[in-house]
């Protein structure tokens, strides 16, 4: 990347790291990691939405496209491998509301 790398830049590499720590956090169930690294993420994301991203050198766009590709990948990534765990949370706590239900259908 060009020395005078913007500030957009480095946020883009900055998000870089942390999707891949999610990743690795994903790949073994350390959800609290998911969770915390997700609050880094999206300040970084509220960040970026204010920032001029055209101000990014030409010399960086490659680089930067080459991350957000990356990025991208490393959202779905965790997204994969939450879903069964969302999937069994849903259950856990639906359970006892179809329990209640269940109950409130049937009692006279």
């Amino acid at each position: 990347m060009a020395d005078n790398t913007t500030v957009a830049s480095r946020l883009y590499e900055e998000m870089h790291a942390i999707t891949t720590e999610m990743v690795e956090a994903a790949r073994t169930n350390r959800w609290h990691r998911v969770v915390e690294l997700e609050g880094r993420a999206s300040k970084i994301r509220s960040i970026l939405e204010t920032t001029d991203v055209s101000a990014i050198p030409r010399a960086d766009l490659p680089r930067v496209s080459q991350l957000t590709r990356q990025i991208i990948e490393n959202i779905s990534e965790v997204n994969r491998h939450a879903g069964p765990w969302l999937g069994a949370m849903r259950k856990l706590l639906g359970a006892p509301t179809l329990k209640r239900r269940v109950q409130s259908a049937y009692r006279a």
